[in-house]
């Protein structure tokens, strides 16, 4: 068995290497909540461009069996808002995401703190029998 100096040394070495783990652990839980949310984002993106497509399609199609131009004001307006409410959704997915992403940011800083303050209260519990001689 080794003396008390040296297991006192291994446990808080032990501990600084947990702190460490955890806070890796945060950061790659950030890094991977970030690239979800990304993801998300561009999926809801992608789905709204098709939804506008096609609804802009199946108007033309029924402007077209109608007999109106697709140069028509009103098809033009539809299509305009059409635009508009995509774009909407697209900015509140985006605001979504960022919220998404500092929430989480937060959580990891939460986690690492808690990591450094366990770390710093193992050390200081350890310090007396570390440091006797």
């Amino acid at each position: 068995m080794a003396d008390p100096v040296t297991q006192g040394i291994a446990l808080v070495g032990l501990s600084g290497l947990n702190a460490a783990n955890q806070i890796g652990a945060a950061n790659a839980g950030k890094k991977l909540g970030r690239a979800r949310t990304r993801l998300q984002l561009a999926q809801t993106r992608r789905e709204e461009e098709e939804k506008l497509a096609r609804g802009l399609a199946r108007q033309q199609v029924t402007a077209g069996a109608r007999g109106v131009s697709a140069s028509s004001g009103s098809l033009m307006r539809q299509a305009l808002a059409a635009d508009r409410e995509t774009r909407r959704r697209i900015g509140l997915a985006a605001g979504s995401a960022s919220l998404s992403n500092a929430s989480e940011a937060l959580r990891a800083r939460q986690r690492r703190n808690r990591a450094l303050i366990s770390f710093g209260q193992t050390f200081a519990s350890r310090a007396p029998t570390i440091f006797e001689g």
